[in-house]
């Protein structure tokens, strides 16, 4: 199922200036692919246009959850808040700039009570620019 709009944010708390996902895709439940257009006024992308790392990171989180919430069934208006607690073997390639379309595939690797064990493989054009494992703690 793909969501989008308005629908997004019945899969994360956060609202405008900090959304970071644009669309949502899933066939299943370990899996996702999530899509964020870099835009000018992005309170993550810089004066030069390139969007910052830790925008990348805070994108992938909000797949992780985004992804979270749909395996619960929680496509409503009381979303999930997630903490990001842990980034490990994070790898930026490259930084997006203005215009580019950041294309996201998030798995869950395990689940151990409300703590979510994920990675996240980010990409432009189809080629890998950012890559991480994600530990992401819901409440």
């Amino acid at each position: 199922m793909r969501i989008h709009g308005e629908g997004i944010k019945g899969l994360i708390p956060q609202r405008n200036p900090m959304i970071m996902v644009d669309e949502f895709e899933s066939e299943d439940n370990s899996m996702a692919q999530t899509i964020i257009n870099v835009r000018p006024d992005n309170m993550f992308v810089s004066q030069t246009g390139k969007m910052l790392v830790s925008g990348v990171i805070e994108h992938m989180k909000q797949s992780v959850l985004a992804l979270s919430a749909w395996n619960n069934g929680r496509l409503r208006t009381t979303p999930y808040i997630g903490y990001l607690c842990e980034v490990d073997n994070f790898v930026c390639r490259s930084q997006p700039k203005t215009g580019d379309r950041i294309e996201t595939t998030v798995g869950i690797r395990f689940s151990l009570g409300n703590s979510i064990h994920a990675h996240a493989i980010s990409s432009i054009d189809d080629e890998v620019f950012a890559e991480s494992d994600l530990v992401v703690i819901l409440k």
